[in-house]
Formats: structure tokens, sequence, C-alpha cells
């Protein structure tokens, strides 16, 4: 069937977001068309994510040129009598293309329609947010109104092929504004149409929100547009006192608008600390003084707010007030957390909304003195999981969230707990691989958690229905840090367990009122009975590790020898339930010796880890993203919870554990974030922007090259990556280099944590074929990638006597290009085998910032020839390992090779000088004890506001 409408999607390193676009045009309920995607010359994995849909669409790529050549290419290459643009990062609406084909089908006077659009971003969880329509309302599409600004959204036009005619092409002098010129012309000669409802969605997002929101920029684009437009019809009046218009709003002073906005905002604050002074903290708390004296610091702070011109000043003084904090310590900021909580999440709500320029309004704050959060750490118990979850979710008392954190659990158990996502009050977290016991899903509770007092409940027990609310009563009632209460016991078939022979089933225990002295003689407190206050557990330091059984009782010894006050509550909160998988059946025979060991172990205090959260581009596979992967892995056997975020709004349809293998951390997208986290830390430009409006208590920028040489020179990426290394970051550095550049041209200082070998994956393996006579030669990199030199790779093999091999992950060698093997996106642990089936790898890389295929090359027995990238000298030695050129010799680089032709004791030499390189380098375990260092510079010594201790 012959296509009625050619949709037209150019791009431009879009890859996070194309897929989504193209899915929105797969879901039209009008079937008639042809999708012509053509690619601006990315420089991103853009043809890897559109290789599912080759079959569906009409792929083209070109060299960068605008987005108006990409327009036109897209034209020329097209075929049905309407077309239609939509951006790589829009949407449209389902009904989209048959809505308008229908007008036009009925309207044949028209020689375009458009809609009205619908403007969203999305938050740090990859919620779609609603920001304003693109609506216009007045009925005049003259030509004269036209010139006083566009008000035609591209992504919601369809247009007549036989207009070009007359009409020409974009124009591709323009580098903005494009559109608004081509409806001009088209105007001038036609009549256009409009269908008054929203049937496209304009995504906001870093790449495109400064062109959006700077108005001086789009003010002086559409400037450029009307003197293209005077120069094409001078005889049309209009158009000059147009272009004065523009020009008169640009002298214009804007100060009256920001007055406007800001107006009231001071008044707002200072009405929220009164609140949180008189409300939040009454006077019967013992902390009372020290939050007040807090309070008294923001407001010094945040005072002359309603003096600024901008809202991000307001972010700003937050992030001074942060930097107090600092001298502290890590505990020490624990009493202020929840204080600290409200203030931060209402002023990154703020600020958006004053960028925005839409008057600020006063948020509700939500009194959450009262708010509990119930832990249960799960493997598996499928049998019981179910009825204990619904146990906690029926409570009288109802102010409270419910935290499921799965510890390596299987297929059947997240089955049920997956059908929990739904409900509002559940969150749930994921651990890949199990622990042994719980107390690594309990710290991560203690972490998460919301609330100010945490309830404990393990998978297989049972609570009362009023065991939240009456815990509530006594801990408030009492003064008590932590409260515990009676117990039923239910013993199910094949317990044998000789210490609770005595129990008759469902009789009820009841413990005493415990202080130190009573705890060191017995403990009888049942985990799921106990709340205590979340400030409480966490500067304790929450469960030991190391204790793999009574490390609840060795918790318990530390609070009471911290000084922590028991209380007892008479009556049963829960049903315990005793069966043969209990752990206790696992270590009854060692109990002794464990509950030994807490007696000896409670003395040393201890810290809760931090949460790091690694935010990837994608998942993909990248030699960046193997970095990361690799500090993930070691800071999780270590025992911090670390997750890694994947930037794309989905989670990719490739994944990380594909191609490395053994990955620990969970993967979430940052559409399902529902973190607490410690530390973030970028690892790319595109995730700082992410990492920037991510609330974390620290951000660290782990920086592995120059990016905005990936881009263009001039071009909005290159410009905004460049941005990015000026943010308020903490920031680490791969490479020597990368150090000096930072300090030399932004005066960021950072720490260097360099890559490293791991040679359990990367040493001299059974080649996948036998060498032969002639020397192997390695390209690797992806060649659709410019700035991986793979075209010039191949420049250096061409005429040589030699075998080639080619690895990439990213585009396929030309025709005519020397090559025996290719081998298109291998994992990482099978990379050995192809090193170690050749003699020498050839790098011809133009950007780099630490690259790892050299050493690796090293440490499977072979050697390198590169030219001089950045990095290179971190390990590389002309002579001795390797042999370098300068940049883009390719000349130099194939008289090297041929060199390593025809001189085998050279290469030899090469071969064991690289053997030794690695022998010396960094393990990952050491580079990643340089990175602990920077995430977790906590010293064992006692937070001065701890209680006294006991006797």
């Amino acid at each position: 069937m012959t296509p009625k409408v050619s949709v037209i999607i150019p791009t431009y390193n879009r890859a996070h977001l194309i897929s989504e676009a193209l899915e929105s045009v797969f879901s039209q309920t009008y079937k008639n068309y042809e999708v012509i995607v053509v690619n601006d010359g990315s420089t991103d994995n853009t043809e890897e994510i559109l290789n599912p849909y080759l079959e569906r669409i009409k792929y083209i790529y070109k060299d960068n040129g605008g987005v108006a050549s990409a327009k036109n290419t897209g034209i020329n290459n097209s075929t049905a009598p309407y077309i239609a643009f939509l951006g790589s990062d829009d949407l449209w609406l389902p009904n989209k293309l048959e809505t308008q084909v229908q007008y036009l089908e009925k309207h044949p006077e028209s020689a375009m329609v458009f809609s009205w659009a619908e403007a969203f971003e999305n938050d740090a969880r990859g919620n779609r947010i609603r920001k304003f329509d693109l609506k216009y309302t007045d009925d005049d599409l003259s030509f004269r109104k036209l010139l006083r600004g566009n008000f035609i959204p591209d992504l919601t036009a369809l247009f007549r092929r036989e207009c070009l005619a007359k009409v020409g092409p974009f124009n591709e002098e323009l580098k903005y504004g494009e559109d608004h010129e081509f409806w001009l012309r088209l105007v001038r000669h036609y009549p256009l149409a409009r269908i008054n409802s929203i049937l496209a969605l304009y995504r906001i997002h870093p790449a495109n929100l400064i062109k959006y929101t700077d108005w001086l920029s789009r003010l002086n684009a559409q400037i450029t547009v009307l003197r293209k437009i005077s120069a094409q019809y001078p005889d049309v009046k209009e158009i000059q006192p147009a272009i004065q218009y523009l020009e008169n709003i640009i002298r214009k002073q804007a100060t009256d608008t920001f007055d406007v906005v800001m107006g009231g905002v001071g008044e707002n604050i200072m009405a929220r600390m009164s609140y949180l002074d008189n409300k939040l903290f009454p006077a019967r708390t013992s902390r009372r003084r020290s939050y007040l004296r807090l309070a008294n610091q923001i407001k010094t702070l945040l005072g002359g707010a309603d003096q600024q011109p901008l809202g991000q000043e307001i972010l700003a003084k937050y992030r001074q007030f942060k930097e107090s904090l600092a001298p502290w310590g890590s505990r020490r900021r624990y009493i202020y957390e929840f204080f600290m909580r409200l203030i931060k999440r209402w002023i990154m709500k703020l600020a958006p909304a004053l960028s925005r320029k839409s008057p600020a309004t006063v948020l509700a704050v939500k009194d959450t003195r009262h708010f509990i959060s119930v832990v249960i750490p799960i493997y598996d118990r499928t049998d019981v999981l179910k009825e204990s979850i619904e146990s906690i979710l029926r409570q009288t008392y109802r102010n409270f969230e419910l935290l499921l954190i799965c510890d390596g659990s299987p297929p059947e158990t997240m089955g049920i707990v997956n059908s929990y996502a739904v409900n509002p009050r559940v969150r749930i977290f994921r651990y890949n691989d199990n622990s042994g016991n719980a107390t690594r899903g309990r710290n991560r509770g203690i972490k998460e958690a919301a609330g100010n007092y945490i309830a404990f409940m393990d998978s297989d027990d049972i609570a009362l229905p009023n065991r939240l609310e009456t815990s509530l009563a006594y801990i408030e009632d009492h003064n008590a840090d932590v409260v515990y209460g009676g117990w039923q016991a239910k013993k199910e078939e094949g317990t044998d367990n000789p210490d609770i022979l005595y129990l008759s089933n469902m009789s009820i225990i009841q413990p005493i009122d415990y202080d130190y002295q009573s705890l060191l003689k017995n403990n009888l407190l049942a985990q799921s009975t106990v709340m205590a206050k979340a400030e409480v557990l966490r500067m304790a330091g929450g469960l030991k590790p190391q204790m793999q059984y009574c490390e609840d009782y060795e918790l318990w010894l530390r609070l009471a020898h911290l000084g922590y006050k028991f209380k007892s509550i008479p009556q049963p909160l829960s049903i315990i339930r005793f069966h043969s998988a209990n752990l206790q059946e696992k270590f009854k025979a060692n109990e002794k010796l464990w509950r030994e060991k807490a007696i000896a172990e409670h003395k040393t205090i201890s810290y809760l880890k931090p949460t790091v959260a690694f935010i990837i581009p994608s998942q993909i596979i990248t030699g960046g993203t193997m970095v990361v992967c690799q500090h993930a892995n070691i800071l999780a056997r270590k025992g911090y919870d670390v997750i890694l975020i994947d930037n794309e709004i989905a989670l990719s349809s490739k994944r990380i554990t594909e191609w490395f293998p053994g990955l620990r951390p969970e993967v979430v997208s940052i559409k399902a974030l529902r973190h607490n986290i410690d530390i973030a830390i970028a690892t790319g430009w595109q995730t700082a922007y992410t990492l920037r409006d991510l609330p974390a208590e620290r951000k660290l920028y782990f920086v592995q090259s120059d990016e905005s040489r990936l881009n263009p020179p001039g071009s909005e990426e290159s410009a905004l990556a460049q941005q990015t290394y000026s943010f308020d970051f903490e920031f680490i550095a791969i490479a020597k280099w990368l150090r000096k550049w930072l300090k030399d041209a932004f005066g960021k200082n950072s720490v260097y944590v360099p890559n490293a070998i791991d040679t359990s994956i990367f040493y001299p393996d059974k080649p996948l074929e036998p060498k032969g006579d002639k020397l192997r030669v390695l390209l690797e990199g992806p060649i659709n990638s410019p700035f991986k030199g793979m075209k010039e790779a191949f420049e250096v093999v061409a005429d040589m006597d030699a075998e080639v091999w080619c690895v990439s992950t990213f585009g396929k060698p030309q025709p005519g290009w020397k090559c025996d093997r290719f081998f298109p996106g291998v994992p990482l642990e099978k990379m050995r085998r192809i090193y170690s089936s050749c003699d020498v790898l050839v790098k011809m890389s133009k950007v780099e910032g630490f690259f790892m295929p050299p050493l690796e090359m090293m440490a499977c027995g072979g050697t390198v020839i590169t030219n001089k990238v950045t990095g290179y000298d971190e390990y590389i030695v002309d002579g001795y390992n390797g042999l370098v050129v300068e940049q883009g010799d390719i000349k130099a680089a194939k008289e090297k090779l041929n060199q390593l032709i025809k001189d085998r004791n050279l290469l030899g030499k090469l071969i064991q000088g690289g053997a030794e390189t690695v022998k010396k380098w960094y393990t990952w375990e050491a580079s990643n004890d340089l990175l602990e260092t920077v995430i977790n510079p906590v010293r064992n010594t006692v937070p001065k506001n701890y209680p006294l201790m006991s006797s």
C-alpha cells in the first residue's frame, strides 16, 4: 500500500529518547504511513538503539548539518503526499495522524493543519510532569500574525508535499527557527488551519531547556528569521516593524518581571520556619534547642530570597548551609535529618516553579512526627509471606509505610512482592544476591525509612492489628527510645529447637523492662515486636554485618550500653512463627558462641555505610560503564548499598548483566527510582544534569574524559557538556591529565581514582584460532563513533601483510576495508579470548580519558600501537610496552606496524614490557580503596552527641 503520510524524524544524539518517539508513531490509530529517521551525524549509540526498528523504518545516516538539513534529507527520501515531522525527543498522541489526515481530506483548500501541544518534563524518578500547554487560540493565522512569533509547534504540523514546489525546502543556513521561516513562506501562498485539541507532547530536558528558556537567544533567532524573510519579500511592509518590535523587547529591562515573580517568597520562608518551630518540634522534645538553632541558621541563609532575581539562588543558599554541616561529621547530621529533608524537598520544588516565571505558592508541609516505617527483610518464605505483609497493611494505625527488602529472592517470592508494587504505602527494594541473613535488609530499611519511627517485622511473623498504634502510644508517653511487646508462639511441625520446647502453641511470652545489666543476662525481645526511633538506630550504626546470628541481640546491647531507654509493652503485639526454616534452626548448635560474640562486640561503635548510586547513561556496552560496574561490585562486597541508575526513562532493552556477568547491585531506571541516596555519582555529562536535580546528601562527578570534545565545537551538546564541569559537585578523575585540566580550566580539585585491570578476567588464554605466520592485528572500538578513530585504524592496516580482526559495539566495517574476522558487541568475559588470539592492538583514537583496551591487551599477552591521545601516557611507554606515534599520523603507524611484522624480537620485548606493566598496575580493589576514601571518610570515633555510656 502506498503510504499517505511521510513521518520524518531528524535526530542527533538522542539515543536515550528516540525509542519513545518511534513507539508513539507506531501507536497511531492511522496506519498508512512511512517512517524516515535521519541520523544527523550522531556520536552516541543511536544506530544501535535503532537496530530493532530497521524493518519498520527507512534509516538514513548523514554528516552533521543541523535540523534543517536533516529535514530536507528526509523530505528528499520520502514518497507520501502528506509530510509530518516529529522531534526524536517528542511524542505524538495516538489519534494525531488520523485527526489531521481526515481534516486535510475534508478541507482541500488548506495547505497545512497543526494543533495544540502539551509541554512536559520528567522528574528525578522519570514520572511525566505536565508543564504547560502550547496553545494558540487567536483565529488570525495570517502572515502578519506569524511575524510576531512562531505559534506553530512543528511536531504538530501536517502539510501537503505539493506546496514544496512553490515554497521550497527548509533554509539550511538557520541553526534555529528553520520551522518558523518555513511557515512564513508557506502562509504567504497558502491558507493554514488549526485543530483546537492537544495532539502532541513536547519534551523539556537539559539538552533543549536552555534553548527553550533563554528568551534572549530565542528573540535573536526570531529576528534572524525575519531578516531572511525580508530579503525574500522586500516589498512586504509589515516585516520591518516586526523586527523593530522584537528589538525593543530585547532592549527593555526585565527586572520588573522578576520582582513580581519573587514577591512574597521570603515571607513564605519565614512562615514555614515558624511552622516548623512551633508544630514539629514541641517543647518536650529533648533536642528542641538543636532544631531551633538549625532553623535560625536557615532563616539567616534564606531570609533574603525575595530580593534575589532567580530561584536558583535559593538552591545555592541551601548548598552553603549543607557545607556548614560538614565539619560535624556524617553521624552528627542524623540529628537534623528529618528537618533537612523537609527543607530540601520544599526548596527543590520551589526553584523550578520560579525558573518558569510562575508565581510561587506556599507548599503544604505534612506533619510527619508520627510517621512509622515498617521494615520486612525477605528471602523466600513464599508460603507465609503474604499473611505477614497483610498483617501490616491491616493495622488500625494508618500513618505508616511498608518497606519490603528482597535479599536475592527467588522468582516465586518476587511474584508476591511485586503484586504490592501498586500499593502507595509499599516501597520495594531488591538485591541481586543473597546475603545469608536479614542484617543487610534491616540496615537498608533503617537508611531508607521516611518515618521517624521504625518497626521491625520478619517475613514469616504476623503483626496483631493494634501493634503500631500501641507501640506509638508507649514510645511517646514514656519518652522511650525502644519499645517492644509480648508475643505469641506459633509452632509448626518439624520444629525441634530444644530452646522452645517449653512453649505451648500460641502461648504468650511477656518480656520485662530491660536495662543494660538485665540484657546482659537474658534476651526475650522478639524483633517482630520492636519499634525504635529512627534517629537512635542510625546514630548507633544499625546492625553489624559481621554478626551472622544474634545480630539483633548485639544491637539491643549496644543501644542499652549507649544509654538509650527501653520500655516493655505489657500485651502481645505479634505472633512469632517457629519452623524448621528459622535461622535459629541453622545456628542453634553455635548459639552460645554467637551470644558471647554479641557481648564482646556491643561496646564497639559501628556506622551505617552510605547508600551509593552511580548514574549511568544507559546499559549499552561502553568502557566507562564497565569501570562503574567494577567499582559498584567491590563497594557492594564491602557492605555498601549500591544501585545503578539507568538515565534512560525506561530500562534499556540491553541489560548490563548480558555483557557484565555477576553484577551485584540492582539496576533501576530513573523513572522507578524510590531510594534515599546518601551519595550520588554522575558518570557522564548527561547524567550530570540528572545528578544536579537528584536529592542526595553528597554529589560526586566521576569524570572519565572531557566529553565536550565528543560533539562538534560550538554545538549545543558540546556547550552543555562543558557546563557540567562547573557544577557544584565533588570531582573524581580517572587520569592525571584530567585532574590538571579540571583544576586549570574550572578551578576544581579532584581525587585520582585510576582505572585498573582485573587479571581474573584478562589473562593469556587459548586463542579462538591458532596464530599463524602472519601477525594478527586487532582493531577495537565503535566504528560509527568518529572520535574512536576506527576509520583511521583501518587505513593503517589497509595494505599490510597481516591478519586483521575487529571488535565494534556500534557499526560495522565498510565494504573494502581489510577485515578477516568481525565481532559485534562482545561481552566482557569473552574479550579475553579475542585479545589472546591477536598480537597487537592498533588504537588511533582522537578522544580518550583513560582507555582500557591497551591495558587489557597487555594482560592477555599482546602489545599496542597508539597515537598520542589524552591519557595514553598513564601507562604506555614508547618502546617499552608499546609503540606511540603522533596524533593522526597514519603513515608513522603503518611504519610501526610494519616494524613489528618484520621484527618479532621487538614484538616479544614489547609484550614482556606489557606483562610487567600489568603486574605493577592497580588492581580494581586498590583503585576502589581510593574511591572509598572519598565516599566514606568516617573515622572510628564516638560522636560527641551520643548519650552517656552505661557503666
